[in-house]
């Protein structure tokens, strides 16, 4: 796992990256990403094969992280 910049979430995203929110469910609700798959932290190891595509990239987000 690395951390990107802004910039390279934009690019990566542009080039057909998923994005992974672990924000709780209330937030989530209220201010996510367009596009963002809400993922738990604790169920992104356990889940993650059932809602992300394994032969593209991911972007995993939580809070603090942009």
């Amino acid at each position: 796992m690395q951390q990107v910049t802004h910039r390279e979430v934009r690019e990566m995203l542009a080039s057909g990256a998923q994005i992974a929110e672990t924000l709780p469910r209330h937030e989530y609700e209220t201010t996510h990403i367009t596009g963002a798959i809400h993922l738990p932290l604790h169920r992104v190891f356990k889940q993650a094969r059932e809602f992300l595509a394994i032969d593209r990239p991911v972007i995993v987000y939580c809070r603090d992280a942009l």
